[in-house]
């Protein structure tokens, strides 16, 4: 879910929510419907079981539905999927999504993210980022994420890999750093990578050479 629009997840009703069961009736999954504006299809997307019950986005979401069902009751068909106001039964209702959106800040914060920098609405870059560095395709990425697949919206705006970032930095450092570096530069062959296709070509060669910063 963490690669979906943060107001697509917040606007959730409990019907477009359905856990899902294998043939000995053990919990197998999960599948979340989204409404989006000026859209008539649904878009759906599916989670897996992850096997650490303690982190397992299925699992949890289970627990939450099976706890707060005598809570849903009264309310109206149409209600949230999230509720405010759950340790009074009175004024238990839909949670609104910049109170979800607030609960998601707040857990960033406990996890030592600057959210003076980083919002809840980072969640879907780092999401989707992180599937990709973990060897998952652009493409199914994409697809997981409903986004289009025939544009570069992911590649353009959301993905922002680490090690771009963190070689942005080291050289960065290095340019105003005031002592002089002597750095020795292995024999490397310079690859271009061209997000979205397997045409990568050979752009360079360098030899090992001692270069003062």
């Amino acid at each position: 879910m963490g690669c979906r629009r943060g107001h697509s997840v917040y606007q959730g009703q409990l019907g477009d929510t359905r856990l899902e069961y294998d043939s000995q009736d053990t919990l197998a999954g999960a599948r979340i419907y989204f409404r989006l504006p000026k859209e008539t299809q649904l878009k759906t997307c599916t989670i897996g079981i992850v096997q650490d019950q303690s982190i397992c986005p299925v699992f949890t979401l289970h627990i939450f539905l099976e706890r707060t069902l005598p809570l849903r009751i009264n309310l109206p068909v149409e209600h949230k999927l999230f509720l405010a106001y759950i340790e009074d039964p009175k004024k238990t209702c839909s949670a609104k999504g910049t109170t979800v959106a607030n609960w998601v800040k707040d857990i960033m914060k406990q996890a030592g993210i600057d959210t003076e920098e980083y919002g809840p609405h980072s969640v879907r870059s780092t999401a989707s980022t992180k599937a990709v560095e973990k060897g998952h395709s652009i493409e199914n990425v994409k697809q997981h994420a409903n986004w289009s697949r025939n544009t570069q919206t992911f590649e353009r705006f959301y993905y922002k890999p680490t090690t771009t970032l963190t070689l942005g930095s080291q050289i960065t450092n290095s340019i105003f750093s005031t002592e002089n570096l002597t750095t020795l530069e292995a024999g490397a062959e310079a690859t271009e990578i061209v997000l979205g296709t397997t045409n990568n070509q050979n752009v360079a060669e360098a030899k090992a050479s001692n270069v003062l910063l």
